[in-house]
């Protein structure tokens, strides 16, 4: 990478800045692309499948709906640095995405007949 090799070739002048570059670089990434923008998208997604799902399967919309609402929270929370608001949606995002999963392929394979 250009930057660690910079790193590297740098007097420690050099290698301060690349520092700030990187750290800068990091936390664009994992705060902005990695939780607010993905988790935006997640809220989207989840809240208007739960909508649409409601009518055939209330619970499973129902349930979808939540990790919807905890993905909104987790969103919310990180944008105004309420660390107990961000860890309740993102912890209860991360419990009930796998049973969702779970549930969700088992409506799947149950009504195409493969169960």
């Amino acid at each position: 990478m250009p930057l660690f090799g910079a790193y590297q070739a740098g007097d420690e002048v050099h290698k301060a800045t690349v520092t700030h570059i990187y750290a800068n670089l990091n936390n664009e990434v994992l705060s902005g692309v990695w939780n607010i923008f993905t988790m935006t998208l997640a809220a989207v997604w989840f809240l208007g499948m739960g909508w649409l799902l409601r009518p055939e399967r209330r619970w499973l919309g129902w349930f979808t709906t939540l990790l919807g609402i905890a993905s909104v929270l987790d969103v919310v929370g990180y944008i105004l640095n309420i660390e107990a608001l961000s860890g309740l949606g993102l912890n209860t995002y991360l419990f009930l995405a796998p049973v969702w999963a779970g549930w969700l392929g088992w409506v799947l394979t149950k009504k195409s007949g493969t169960a």
